[in-house]
């Protein structure tokens, strides 16, 4: 092969490399800023005297929308939004329930939104999901979602909730 052939497949080569590596830190970039939008709240549980209270943090570094959460502890359900239903990145909020848990015994979830519109179920045992745009599951399904076999009652007789399958 005569050398101004080597050199014009060499150089073909090399600007290949530079365009995977350019597509490479596009690809990396464009992760990066989609975890930038996502919240991590943790919860946990605080004794304050003779009632309990769950403290909410976003760890961030996205925005937590529409925060709610669900908790049945020895027979008895709870839950509510947090607040306003929005937690910063960095902000903490502080919840009474009505509910005693002693140790791990409540079953505990806790869910919110992205500013990309997707919704976000952590629970108590550690478990998290961020499900697809479009899915907005209530609380009760989300509790279900992460704890299969647990029965959650209903708040009151008008709720939307088929109790024949738990888990579904």
């Amino acid at each position: 092969m005569p050398l101004a052939e080597t050199a014009t497949l060499l150089t073909a080569i090399f600007a290949a490399v530079a365009a995977g590596a350019a597509w490479a830190t596009v690809g990396t970039d464009w992760l990066r800023q989609r975890k930038a939008r996502h919240p991590n709240v943790s919860a946990g549980f605080l004794d304050m005297g003779e009632r309990q209270a769950i403290e909410f943090v976003n760890m961030g570094p996205g925005l937590a929308i529409q925060l709610g959460y669900a908790i049945l502890a020895n027979n008895i359900r709870d839950g509510g939004m947090v607040g306003t239903g929005h937690l910063q990145a960095g902000e903490s909020q502080r919840v009474r329930v009505q509910v005693r848990v002693t140790g791990r015994t409540a079953d505990f979830v806790w869910a919110c939104r992205d500013i990309d519109q997707r919704l976000h179920v952590w629970s108590y045992s550690g478990k998290h999901r961020r499900l697809r745009k479009g899915q907005y599951p209530n609380m009760g399904e989300c509790f279900r979602m992460m704890y299969p076999t647990a029965f959650f009652p209903p708040r009151n007789v008008g709720m939307n909730e088929d109790l024949t399958a738990p888990g579904d």
